[in-house]
């Protein structure tokens, strides 16, 4: 959507959680909500600064913070073709610390061959999912 649409949406209540990060902006739609109430898992991609707005609205959050090495950030943001050499640079350098209050932090490492990645992920969540199950018995 365009940042005009952007606004009017998040203006109009269609966003459970919104921010804005490198001159754009990202919203988690409100039937994330219904979702919730239903007790279901959502899994959503958020900024490393609304963790603690997700924790205001979430009852369990669990963060699966997934890495790279520098260089392989800087090459990856690269290929994306949004942000010139400065921008990648300054975005590098920001500080990287992921806080919580409650949340428990899972980190995966992506630094090689994505299908691993992939792998590892896909296995955090099924741990989740099964811890889940478990504590619902």
């Amino acid at each position: 959507m365009t940042p005009a649409e952007f606004e009017a949406a998040r203006a109009a209540g269609q966003f459970l959680l919104s921010w804005y990060s490198h001159g754009l902006g990202y919203g988690i739609a409100r039937t994330a909500a219904e979702d919730l109430a239903r007790n279901s898992i959502v899994v959503v991609n958020v900024s490393r600064t609304v963790i603690g707005w997700a924790e205001e609205l979430v009852d369990k959050v669990v963060v699966l913070h997934v890495t790279a090495e520098p260089a392989e950030l800087a090459r990856r943001i690269a290929l994306r073709g949004r942000e010139d050499a400065a921008d990648i640079a300054a975005r590098l350098a920001r500080e990287v610390t992921v806080t919580t209050r409650s949340a428990a932090i899972v980190e995966i490492a992506n630094n090689g061959a994505l299908d691993a990645a992939v792998e590892r992920f896909t296995a955090a969540l099924l741990g989740l999912a099964a811890a889940r199950s478990e504590s619902a018995r």
